[in-house]
């Protein structure tokens, strides 16, 4: 197995090393590097980016051949020596994540029996899929514990090569080879606690992941998710986290302590205030109902925020006063008809359904109804008039 120099020493950021190929590609080239120091997308760990000379590198990929790998570019690159440079934060970033998910992993299975059998190292977060029944909070607070104590006590972390028959009496923890390996096989050892294959980029201690912090679990096709963040990514959460709350407390007039029973106190009242205003507009809608007015032999009428339910009970109690009325009705947010809206007709079967397809057609919108009943969206309630004159021509 030939091992590339970003798997012989992840903290060198320049390097030479030498172009061999390049092919084109879609948008771009595919630069074949033979002992590359940027790392190329595998075991669950996300491509490094760099540059070629001045040239950034957008992804890489594992090749074929032993010890190249192919990095896509935005332009052709020449063949020979060139000088390779690290994405160092994006590098760093994936560096503490993934021995971060090898801490977790080895803890988990120590402290409860689970076993990782899925690994995903994303832009936003990191997640080990592990074969548990459930991950009970008290559990979870131990495992948490447990791995930031690791990280306080500075374990070292190294890389070593041996040969695949050695592998079970050094005890290796392996789910398997990738199809088709040959020769020596990596490792990667959290001194005293776990020696696992890897082809990754890590820390060289626990001490370099600073802190880890758990901050969700999803159950998936019958195990569990664990969402972790480590290193600069707790930093990052934390200083979102505390600028949130400095909003909040403005936002509120209040201590830190107090914002969430200020939203559980805000949240009732608000519940409060919405079923009161259901009650308020119904009241509104039955006097504005009763007090309609025909147009001609259309009872007709534009109401600002009316939704749906508004417009039928106005129509309903139109309807107690004038038991044979035809109505259409809409509403929206202006102040006069215009823009989006609703639209609703009410009367004979016959009737409404020959001016719900006319309003329909007239102010953009679409709808349906039982017979007898149409309500419809509009996308443009300024053509209200229009329709309503030819409703009224379909009355008369």
């Amino acid at each position: 197995m030939t091992f590339i120099a970003c798997q012989r020493d992840a903290y060198r950021r320049k390097g030479s090393a030498k172009v061999v190929a390049s092919d084109p590609a879609k948008d771009g080239y595919w630069i074949h590097v033979e002992d590359s120091l940027l790392y190329p997308e595998g075991g669950g760990q996300p491509a490094d980016h760099g540059w070629i000379g001045e040239v950034p590198v957008l992804d890489v990929q594992k090749s074929s051949e032993r010890g190249i790998v192919c990095c896509f570019t935005k332009q052709d690159v020449a063949l020979g020596e060139v000088e390779l440079t690290v994405d160092w934060p994006r590098r760093f970033d994936h560096m503490q994540q993934h021995s971060a998910q090898h801490l977790l992993t080895a803890t988990a299975i120590k402290l409860f029996g689970w076993k990782t059998v899925g690994f995903h190292l994303g832009e936003a977060y990191t997640a080990i899929e592990l074969d548990a029944p459930a991950l009970p909070e008290a559990q979870l607070q131990t495992l948490l514990d447990e791995v930031n104590a690791s990280i306080r006590a500075a374990i070292p972390i190294r890389h070593r090569v041996i040969r695949p028959e050695d592998m079970e009496a050094e005890g290796v923890r392996s789910r398997r080879l990738p199809e088709g390996h040959e020769g020596d096989v990596r490792l990667i050892e959290i001194e005293g606690l776990d020696l696992n294959t890897c082809g990754g980029t890590h820390v060289s201690s626990t001490s370099e992941l600073q802190m880890i912090s758990f901050i969700g679990t999803e159950k998936i096709r019958g195990r569990w998710r664990l969402l972790f963040l480590a290193g600069g990514r707790v930093q990052k959460q934390m200083q979102s986290q505390w600028q949130r709350e400095r909003s909040l407390t403005k936002a509120m007039s209040c201590s830190p302590d107090e914002i969430v029973p200020n939203v559980e106190k805000a949240q009732d009242e608000l519940r409060t205030l919405r079923r009161q205003q259901r009650l308020l507009s119904s009241e509104l809608a039955g006097f504005q109902g009763r007090a309609l007015q025909a147009d001609g032999d259309v009872y007709a009428s534009y109401y600002q925020h009316a939704d749906i339910g508004i417009l039928s009970t106005i129509a309903d109690a139109c309807l107690e006063v004038h038991p044979d009325a035809q109505l259409f009705l809409c509403g929206g947010g202006e102040e006069s008809p215009a823009g989006e809206g609703v639209f609703f007709l009410l009367g004979d079967a016959g009737w409404v359904k020959q001016a719900g397809g006319l309003a329909a057609s007239v102010m953009g919108g679409r709808g349906g109804g039982k017979p007898g009943r149409f309500q419809g969206k509009a996308t443009d309630l300024s053509k209200y008039e229009e329709a309503l004159a030819q409703i009224k021509a379909v009355s008369e």
